[in-house]
């Protein structure tokens, strides 16, 4: 009886040890399995944020780019414009000068 007793007591004693050993096991991996969700979440984050910033980026060199167009479309313009200026001012003096000739 003795005997069974002491048995049966150390049986529960290993059955509690490796209870206890399973238990801290699953928290280990639980703790190891929300620090790998915590790490893909900040990944993810970082990678929608590098998304976001590249977007901008692009917007504005279009912006920019489109700006540049634009300026350069409309200091064309007024280039052509003085030229005609001129060349009309030229044309009233060559005929002025040629009535003044008569």
């Amino acid at each position: 009886q003795k005997e069974r007793a002491e048995r049966e007591a150390a049986e529960k004693a290993e059955a509690e040890r490796k209870a206890k050993e399973q238990k801290e096991r699953a928290e280990r991996e639980a703790a190891e399995i929300a620090e790998a969700e915590r790490r893909a979440k900040e990944q993810k984050e970082r990678a929608e944020r590098d998304a976001a910033e590249t977007a901008e980026a692009e917007r504005k060199t279009r912006e920019q780019k489109e700006r540049a167009e634009r300026e350069a479309a409309e200091k064309a313009e007024a280039e052509r414009k003085a030229k005609e200026q001129k060349e009309k001012a030229e044309a009233e003096a060559a005929a002025e000068a040629a009535e003044k000739a008569e």
